[in-house]
């Protein structure tokens, strides 16, 4: 299914010859949530994206298109970059390929406090920034966004959340430090939005003060970019997308991270960061020699060394190593930090693409319940917590050229999900 990227809004499709364009667009959105409204299954992460609305000039009127472009920002250029066609899996709806067209555009710009100046050759246009509130006597604006893996981010901070009050003239800030940053906790300052278009902002660090200051595009729901002309940082991605990959482990069947309150999101990385510390410091303890994923806490068993080929019964060395597993797993789930947060342990069991798909999920789900069942009886307290899932050949593991590795893809992984009460 191919998707062109050109939208017209016009109610008369009857032919008309085409004639121009603004040099300038009346009105931008910035954020990859854009892309939803071509089509709620695209999603292009290799790029940041926007959409931008000019007007054509038809025979005897005018009518508004959007065009969805890449972009970029150095200094204070604006880049962009026309997309032309997505080409989507009819199935899945996942991107499989994209074009871009031939129209690059490039735009210098200026922030007068909550309007932007967009300057072309002699043309220019002023926009004013989309509130999320406003009445006689105040404006408010909520600026909420997340830094994604790979992104810069201020000083180790992957999230931030600002609050504009015209009324007194009052910013609040929040932000979330890096997981590997010395103060990983959230904090709360004030913070202030001058005429020119500049934020600025205070962080108390444990060795003093720092002064922050930027210039920001605000993007309503698809949060703010802040540079200070050498860098540019992309703030605007939803917290939910931030943790998706971290959460999606320990969440239940059917939630969606993004759906998750601030409050909710970071309670649920305290407790998965605890329970994740105690299996490392238990495995260590233990001599256990297990796969942990130190992001979401999912735990890897090397199915080879669970079972002999083709089979779903524990072999003795299997067994042997399954109870020194489950006396360093346990008493982190019962009694540890996982006591009374988790809710339940899914086993899941992968085979290699070798075979059939249906012999394949039979055999996981053969091995799955067989090590099911041996957690129960060898800590009888596991026992109201486990549930199984047979997953085939369907999450292989891949090697760098992206072929198979067939070895690692016969695993057992134990993943914890945490209660959302």
């Amino acid at each position: 299914m191919t998707i062109n990227a050109e939208r017209q809004y016009r109610y008369d499709r009857s032919p008309a010859e085409e004639q121009e364009i603004t040099a300038i667009p009346y009105q931008i959105d910035a954020g990859p949530g854009n892309l939803y409204t071509l089509n709620p299954e695209t999603h292009i992460p290799e790029y940041h994206w926007l959409m931008a609305t000019f007007l054509r000039r038809m025979e005897d009127r005018c009518i508004p298109i959007e065009l969805f472009f890449a972009y970029d920002v150095e200094g204070t250029t604006l880049r962009m970059r026309m997309l032309k066609n997505v080409e989507l899996d009819p199935e899945t709806k996942e991107v499989l390929s994209y074009e871009f067209g031939d129209l690059y555009l490039t735009y210098e710009f200026a922030f007068r406090g909550l309007s932007l100046t967009l300057s072309h050759g002699e043309e220019s246009v002023t926009l004013e920034a989309a509130r999320v509130g406003e009445d006689h006597t105040q404006i408010w604006m909520s600026f909420i966004g997340t830094v994604l893996p790979g992104e810069k981010q201020v000083d180790q901070i992957n999230y931030m959340s600002f609050i504009y009050d015209e009324r007194d003239g009052f910013t609040s800030v929040s932000y979330l430090f890096d997981e590997d940053a010395t103060d990983a906790m959230s904090r709360e300052s004030a913070a202030s939005i001058s005429k020119d278009g500049l934020i600025t902002f205070t962080i108390p660090y444990p060795d003093g003060e720092k002064t922050y200051q930027f210039v920001y595009f605000y993007l309503k729901n698809d949060g703010f970019i802040l540079t200070d002309g050498a860098d540019t940082y992309f703030y605007h991605s939803w917290y939910g997308d931030y943790y998706s990959d971290k959460l999606s482990d320990v969440l239940g069947e059917g939630i969606d991270p993004r759906e998750l309150t601030e409050e909710q999101a970071e309670q649920l990385i305290e407790t998965q960061t605890t329970v994740i510390d105690e299996l490392d410091r238990s495995f260590a303890e233990n001599g256990v020699a297990a796969e942990l994923n130190r992001d979401t806490g999912r735990v890897t068993l090397d199915a080879s060394v669970l079972f002999d080929t083709d089979s779903a019964e524990l072999s003795p060395e299997g067994l042997a190593y399954l109870e020194q597993f489950v006396q360093a797993y346990a008493p982190v789930i019962l009694q540890g930090g996982g006591a009374g947060s988790v809710a339940q342990i899914l086993i899941e069991g992968h085979t290699d693409s070798d075979g059939s798909r249906d012999y394949n999920l039979t055999l996981s789900e053969r091995r799955a319940q067989t090590v099911a069942d041996a957690c129960i009886a060898l800590e009888p307290g596991l026992e109201p917590f486990l549930v199984i899932k047979g997953c085939a050949s369907d999450e292989p593991v891949l090697l760098p050229d992206g072929t198979e590795d067939k070895d690692a893809s016969r695993r057992v992984v134990f993943k914890f999900i945490l209660d959302m009460g």
